[in-house]
């Protein structure tokens, strides 16, 4: 897992929660929530998850296929399960408020995700009884709206279907020996 990424600005966050493709991206860490060899990690690469509607609940699924899923071990997220169980439903409120920012809460056990570690880790998140801090904000950001990888040809023009934020560039250009 790599070093700490930029902040990235509230124009990005999604502020309706639907069923869909989303980065989920903790503001307090600046990472994402990502597959942590089998554990809820943050990262500083987006990793896609997936939600699905489950009555007025959600099921989370990261990008190994897993989902995301309560272990009473310490508090500790624990393993993410290829199966859907009460465990593994989630809810989303708002963050004290605040536009686009939300606390992901485990409907079975009354228990919010937030930022065990301060930057990237394998084991990154955990789960708490108590909102108290930033720790627990956490943004969807639309896997079509926030670019990671841009693609530029010489012999085109280059106009973004949305504003780039930050991305892995690759440019194709055609050389002359010589020239």
């Amino acid at each position: 897992i790599a070093s700490t990424t930029a902040t990235i600005p509230a124009s990005f966050y999604t502020t309706t929660i639907t069923a869909g493709t989303y980065y989920l991206y903790n503001t307090y860490t600046n990472c994402f929530l990502c597959d942590g060899n089998n554990y809820a990690g943050l990262s500083s690469t987006p990793e896609t998850i997936t939600i699905t509607a489950t009555g007025d609940n959600y099921y989370i699924q990261v990008s190994d296929g897993g989902y995301l899923h309560y272990s009473d071990q310490g508090k500790d997220l624990g393993n993410t399960w290829a199966d859907n169980t009460s465990d593994q439903t989630w809810n989303f409120e708002s963050f004290h408020g605040a536009t686009g920012l939300f606390t992901v809460k485990n409907v079975t056990n009354n228990l919010y995700l937030y930022a065990y570690s301060s930057g990237p880790v394998n084991k990154g998140a955990q789960l708490w009884g108590t909102v108290d801090s930033n720790k627990y904000a956490w943004a969807l950001i639309s896997t079509t709206d926030y670019e990671t990888n841009v693609t530029l040809n010489d012999t085109e023009n280059f106009s973004p279907a949305n504003d780039i934020f930050a991305a892995n560039v690759t440019v194709n250009r055609a050389m002359t020996a010589n020239v």
